[in-house]
């Protein structure tokens, strides 16, 4: 690079939040281990079962087609001598319904057995027969297939399942197109490299197409899309092209508009996903106009779909200055932030401090912004009596502040003195903690040094009255040298104004006219 062009580098780069600290400051969700999602569907696994069958209701058939008795269910064996042997479609749909069965069963579904016998590759084939009946069951015994194992999807895949349940997005038939779009759901949530299997065969176009189709179909089939939606967006290594995204986005604008909560509960995390990256994805749901609908959430006291909203906008606080004034603009701070940080409940304190410990994070307007919601007693209040991850997002607001704020900005931090600090370090142990906080600790010590002598001593005077001198010489005694380094520093610099004077005088000097030596006693 040119001289000329470093030079504009650098310009550049003091338009971003505190200098050279901006990127040391904000800290993405990878480096922050807060983890808020509890939904009401189980779906750790990213991955949804359809009905299941209990073992004793094995010889009973969940869901009778209404087309005559009830059939008993067929060994896998028989299944596999009645597909070899040119069946009719009452076969098919009898064999079909048998094997869905017998992988819907709750406990131990013969998954792998299955496979063994190859009539995976039997249910892909069925799901191009000219049945509804049998192309439901073979669509529904996929989808259970592909809600285990990742070997047991990649062997979906591998058969051809892909392209089939695609095109089934499409079918007239709704209860088909939901069970297809069950089924690439699930594939889809497995890995990344599923995920770009399915869009390759369509998957995109096919999401599309339903959404621009969510106000003619039933609510559980819209929650079934809003999920697939949601592990569209859910792998990070790598996420999906930017192009995907924009598309993706989208779409979700008019998922997170719909008037079922579990669905816009979805669509909102979601984005959550999607705005965990770069610039260019923080800005998308701002983009297509749905921030402003999802912010309106917080309004109606369901954390279900709180915390994902709260996960937007502390993603949006990660990114360049541009996208937290947007924040800030659209006076989402000011409305909701002061109200989050008092709601008792630990998962959403802990999100809503990292929201603030990145704005904190941000120009000194921003800083200043923040400083007029009063959120700082609320910060001091927490780090003093919250539980350890949220003491930790409260020191590294503590820490932001004291590192980009203004003089008068990191007195504030100690206005009523130093016992929230001294009691927050007192219930912790937490070595990020620790350190953020000596760090914390000698830069306000430092700046109220260069305010004036009094308020200097006055602090001094303070920070040992409070037993923060004392934790702070305790901790030179601690395993992490980094711990022991930074308390012995702030010791020596603040509290050790005489020992630098501390040589050894010789209280009787020796009188140099006396001759050396000669003694005699």
């Amino acid at each position: 690079m040119s001289q000329q062009g470093n030079q504009l580098g650098k310009e550049r780069q003091k338009m971003y939040k505190n200098a050279d600290r901006h990127e040391d400051l904000r800290r993405r969700r990878t480096e922050c281990s807060v983890e808020l999602r509890k939904q009401k569907r189980d779906d750790a696994k990213m991955k949804r079962r359809n009905l299941v069958i209990e073992e004793d209701d094995v010889n009973v058939d969940v869901e009778s087609s209404g087309e005559g008795p009830q059939n008993p269910s067929l060994p896998l064996e028989e299944i596999l001598k009645i597909l070899t042997n040119n069946p009719a479609i009452i076969e098919l749909r009898r064999c079909f319904e048998a094997l869905r069965r017998h992988v819907s069963r709750d406990k131990c579904p013969p998954v792998d057995e299955v496979i063994r016998l190859n009539l995976v590759e039997a249910m892909v084939s069925a799901l191009s027969v000219g049945d509804p009946k049998v192309v439901f069951e073979a669509a529904w015994g996929i989808t259970n297939i592909v809600s285990g194992t990742t070997e047991q999807t990649a062997h979906a895949i591998h058969k051809g399942c892909l392209e089939p349940l695609v095109k089934l997005c499409y079918a007239d038939d709704v209860k088909v197109a939901e069970q297809a779009v069950w089924a690439l759901a699930n594939i889809t949530g497995d890995t990344p490299e599923f995920r770009d299997r399915v869009i390759a065969a369509g998957g995109l176009d096919a999401l599309g197409h339903l959404t621009r189709k969510v106000s003619t179909l039933r609510i559980d089939f819209v929650r079934t899309i809003a999920w697939w939606y949601s592990n569209m967006c859910r792998h990070k290594n790598p996420q999906a092209p930017i192009e995907v995204l924009k598309a993706l986005a989208h779409g979700l604008a008019t998922m997170v508009a719909h008037e079922d909560s579990a669905v816009r509960q979805d669509a909102t995390w979601a984005f959550s996903y999607m705005t965990d990256g770069p610039d260019c994805q923080i800005i998308l749901p701002y983009q297509v106009g749905a921030l402003d609908g999802m912010v309106n959430a917080l309004d109606e006291q369901n954390d279900a779909i709180i915390a994902p909203t709260v996960r937007v906008l502390g993603n949006f606080a990660t990114g360049a200055d541009e996208l937290t004034q947007i924040l800030i603009d659209k006076g989402y701070l000011a409305k909701y932030v002061p109200n989050l940080l008092q709601s008792g409940r630990s998962s959403m304190t802990k999100e809503t401090v990292w929201l603030v410990s990145n704005v904190f994070a941000g120009t000194r307007d921003q800083i200043k912004y923040m400083m007029g919601l009063n959120v700082l007693p609320h910060i001091m209040h927490i780090f003093a009596t919250g539980d350890s991850k949220c003491k930790l997002e409260a020191s590294w607001c503590i820490s932001n502040l004291v590192q980009g704020g203004s003089p008068k900005q990191i007195m504030k931090i100690v206005e009523n003195g130093f016992s929230s600090i001294t009691d927050g370090l007192r219930g912790t142990h937490h070595v990020d903690t620790v350190i953020n906080m000596l760090d914390s600790i000698m830069g306000i010590l430092n700046t109220a040094e260069t305010i004036s002598r009094n308020t200097y001593a006055t602090l001094l005077d303070d920070f040992e009255a409070s037993g923060c001198l004392d934790l702070i010489e305790g901790y030179q005694q601690h395993q992490s040298e980094n711990i022991y380094q930074k308390a012995l520093n702030i010791v020596e610099k603040h509290f050790c104004e005489n020992e630098d004077e501390d040589v050894v005088v010789n209280v009787h000097p020796e009188d140099p006219t006396k001759p050396e030596g000669g003694f005699q006693f």
